[in-house]
């Protein structure tokens, strides 16, 4: 059994330019930040990929820990460049604008204050 902190998770939300469809960019983004992130893609979700003022593809990666989690926020934040060397090198005709990367517990209780660290 792989040891998995109760929800875990760090949530990444990439705007894009590009003519793709935002279903297409969807799973090559979840392919180049698997590779930007050195982690396996399988732990990585595409939560929604639309297309309103901009282009914009949300995914969600899977902690192992809430340490680890916080690891891949920071990884994930400072993320652009190498998602577009990435995005690049799999052959996709996109320009990464920005990227925010936001970690989520997933508490029992809605208003679990502090404690956690």
């Amino acid at each position: 059994s792989v040891a998995v902190a109760a929800g875990s998770h760090v949530d990444v939300s990439v705007s894009l330019e590009s003519d793709l469809a935002a279903a297409e960019l969807g799973p090559k983004l979840r392919e180049a930040l698997g590779a930007v992130l050195a982690i396996d893609e399988r732990r990585i979700a595409v939560l929604s990929a639309s297309r309103r003022a901009s282009l914009s593809v949300s995914l969600r990666v899977l902690a192992k820990t809430s340490a680890d989690a916080s690891a891949l926020k920071a990884q994930a934040a400072g993320s652009a460049e190498g998602l577009q060397a990435a995005l690049s090198s799999l052959g996709v005709a996109a320009t990464v604008a920005g990227v925010q990367a936001t970690t989520k517990e997933e508490a029992r209780e809605p208003d679990a204050g502090g404690g956690a660290d």
